[in-house]
């Protein structure tokens, strides 16, 4: 015992191979680790670094070796880096298209060298962001959750997975998105703060909405209180830009506001989505009340045949759940959509009245153009009263009311066909037609300057674009004004007898009676009464019409409408009105009348300049200037009258009858002509007229002097002029 105490202990066992290669590669792997560290903060260690293993040093470094060399990137990555940062210089420049196709060739090479994570994470956020700008809301959120499962801890990627949500109106699914997220991470954390922050910007959006809903549908039928709603949505559209309910909130309401144009044009897609968002139904029936109300009557028969047939294979197929599913992406299905607008589908029996309706009126008028065409203007206007009389929405009766017109015209019922011109007008302010119709009509009543105003009035007020003039149309109004100003300068005495529909020999109890017929047929009082038209696109007697309390409706009606339509159908009454007063003023008292008749007897167009005008200065001043010879008023009969002679006795001497005095009477003979007495006013050397004078004439001074003449023979029963 003793010796086996005094022996010295036993050496240790010398460690294995396998043990020695295992802390080598041990050692070389943490060092590895600790390499791209550094690389990733700018410090790369050297070989010979304190921080390297101490045991077995020789064995580690060569292994270091050989996995630093595995570990140099190949030919793909490196491309796929270049392409990464292209698409971060193209994004930064808003150049969206390229970058999104510039992150899509760098994640194919990456995908052909099988490296994922998070650096294929990055790539797939970069690529969200891309398409979200392109219009790709559902690729975009593909990208965004596709980032999130690649690395979970890639906050970025989260949030704008919510972000894509948000924008397809979804903002229950980003809510989830986020507070899944929170749930995992510690409230002192940074990322934390982020999630937190984008949360809170998705509750604020939302309260928005509800807010921009409750605006718009408070106030349905105040138009001003419509517009102000109108700019919240366009404020926050932006964010929600693919949501469908807030498409279809924005499109009522821009038809509430009388602006179908922009409705159509606002429930347009024009962004990928799966065909159950682009032929949605509530499309469809919006778009067939917008196109009812711009009058294109084809065009809304179309839509609304196509909305029939949709509704009766969405009934019929077994696959409208899952399109409902497909669309939720997006904020919901159509009844979702329209429930938010507060409307609803109309049912397929209203949809049958509703063709019925529109296409009469369709056949109605085409049978008008037909007659006009044809030449029965007799007929033309029959079709066209049968037209109206079924109400049809205010545009399309202001082609009803203005192709009437037309047909009136050609009868020679001229206040007709201003009476209805003029409804056209009030029906609808841009209808360029009516008013250079009107024009026309006013020029052959000898209202030329009026028939300038207006036509003046219509085209400084509205763009080209908005009234649809092409260029060759505008230069055709502007030919219609300068001719119409030209007419004005001359044309002072306007046409009774055309505004009465009487011919000039008509007598007094035909003035009266066809006054009173007028009075009954166009006074103010029944013009509104009159004028028929439709403000919503009527569905079947069984469906309200009107909204109720807490009831949808399928229809919207168009704050303010019809009082504006009322106010203007009456100021156009009250103005026509006038005329026809004007002119049974004229005509019903005799002295009136036959001054008005030798005014308008004595009114011609000027002369055509030509070559051998005169040119004594003093002419341009002479309505009778350039015709030869002198000018007098002479009866068809009977005993010689006295009347203005323009070869009156020299310095123009006044004398005479009494009741001619101031026209030098005497210079007429007995049978009522002129004499060429010796040095006149206007005589030439011997003794013959002549048509310059030695006097400047004013262009106004005949017609004061002809009325002061016939003033003081309005006793004088038996002279007719």
């Amino acid at each position: 015992a003793a010796a086996a105490a005094a022996a010295p202990p036993p050496p240790a066992a010398a460690p294995t191979d396998a043990a020695a290669t295992a802390a080598a590669a041990a050692a070389a792997a943490s060092h590895h680790r600790r390499h791209y560290r550094a690389r990733s903060s700018g410090r790369v260690p050297q070989h010979g670094d304190a921080s390297a293993p101490s045991g077995q040093q020789a064995a580690a470094q060569q292994q270091w070796k050989q996995s630093s060399r595995s570990a140099q990137p190949t030919a793909r990555q490196i491309q796929a880096s270049n392409a990464k940062l292209k698409g971060n210089a193209d994004y930064a420049a808003q150049n969206y298209q390229s970058a999104e196709s510039a992150y899509t060739a760098a994640l194919e090479l990456l995908q052909a060298d099988g490296i994922g994570g998070t650096e294929a994470a990055v790539l797939h956020s970069n690529r969200a962001g891309a398409r979200l700008m392109v219009g790709k809301p559902a690729a975009a959120l593909a990208d965004a959750l596709m980032a999130v499962q690649l690395d979970p801890k890639f906050f970025k990627a989260v949030s704008r997975a919510a972000t894509c949500h948000c924008r397809m109106g979804d903002f229950a699914s980003a809510k989830r998105i986020l507070d899944k997220v929170l749930d995992k991470l510690s409230a002192s954390s940074t990322h934390f703060q982020d999630i937190y922050k984008k949360l809170h910007e998705v509750e604020a959006l939302t309260r928005s909405m509800d807010v921009v809903s409750n605006a718009t549908l408070k106030h349905k039928a105040e138009k001003d209180s419509l517009l102000a709603a109108l700019n919240m949505l366009d404020a926050v559209h932006p964010q929600v830009v693919y949501s469908e309910p807030m498409a279809a909130l924005r499109v009522r309401t821009l038809l509430a506001c009388n602006r179908p144009a922009d409705a159509l044009s606002a429930m347009e897609v024009h962004y990928e989505a799966p065909s159950c968002i682009k032929g949605a139904p509530w499309r469809s029936w919006l778009g067939v009340q917008a196109r009812y109300h711009m009058g294109d009557m084809a065009g809304a028969i179309q839509m609304c045949e196509q909305l029939v047939q949709k509704l009766e294979h969405r009934a019929q197929s077994s696959s409208s759940a899952g399109l409902d599913e497909e669309a939720a992406a997006f904020g919901g299905n159509s009844e979702t959509a329209l429930a938010f607008a507060a409307l609803r589908l109309p049912t397929k029996e209203e949809l049958g009245h509703l063709l019925e309706h529109m296409k009469k009126l369709q056949s109605a008028k085409a049978e008008g153009n037909a007659a006009v065409k044809n030449g029965n203007h007799q007929l033309a206007v029959d079709k066209y009263t049968a037209a109206l009389s079924h109400n049809a929405p205010p545009v399309f009766a202001a082609v009803l009311y203005s192709n009437r017109a037309a047909a009136h015209q050609g009868l020679g019922q001229i206040t007709d066909a201003m009476a209805d011109c003029a409804r056209a007008r009030a029906l609808d302010p841009n209808y360029v037609r009516a008013t250079t119709r009107l024009a026309t009509l006013l020029q052959e009543v000898r209202r030329s300057e009026l028939a300038a105003d207006i036509l003046t009035t219509i085209t400084q007020g509205s763009s080209d674009a908005s009234l649809g003039l092409t260029p060759s149309e505008r230069q055709a109004i502007t030919n219609q004004i300068a001719t119409a100003r030209a007419t004005a300068a001359w044309q002072k005495t306007h046409d009774h007898y055309r505004v009465m529909g009487l011919d000039r020999s008509c007598s007094e109890d035909e003035v009266r009676k066809t006054y009173r017929k007028a009075a009954l047929k166009y006074h103010p009082d029944k013009a509104v009464t009159l004028c028929r038209f439709n403000l919503a696109p009527p569905l079947s007697p069984n469906s309200k019409s009107h909204e109720a309390e807490g009831e949808l409706v399928p229809v919207v009606f168009i704050a303010g409408q019809g009082a504006g339509v009322d106010a203007r159908v009456l100021a156009e009454a009250n103005w026509l009105f006038s005329l026809i007063g004007q002119a049974h003023e004229e005509l019903s008292d005799k002295a009136k009348r036959r001054r008005y008749d030798m005014l308008l007897d004595a009114e011609h167009p000027p002369p055509t300049k030509t070559r051998y005008a005169s040119t004594n200065p003093y002419t341009r001043y002479d309505p009778f200037a350039g015709f030869p010879g002198s000018y007098s008023f002479r009866k068809p009969s009977g005993r010689p009258s006295a009347g203005p002679s323009y070869a009156s006795g020299a310095g123009g001497s006044r004398s005479g009858t009494s009741n001619f005095s101031s026209f030098g009477a005497r210079n007429f003979n007995s049978r009522g002509n002129s004499s060429s007495g010796a040095a006149g006013y206007g005589a030439g050397p011997q003794g013959r007229t002549s048509n310059t004078g030695s006097r400047p004439q004013h262009k106004s001074s005949w017609y004061r002097r002809a009325s002061h003449a016939f003033s003081e023979s309005d006793d004088d029963e038996d002279d007719t002029y």
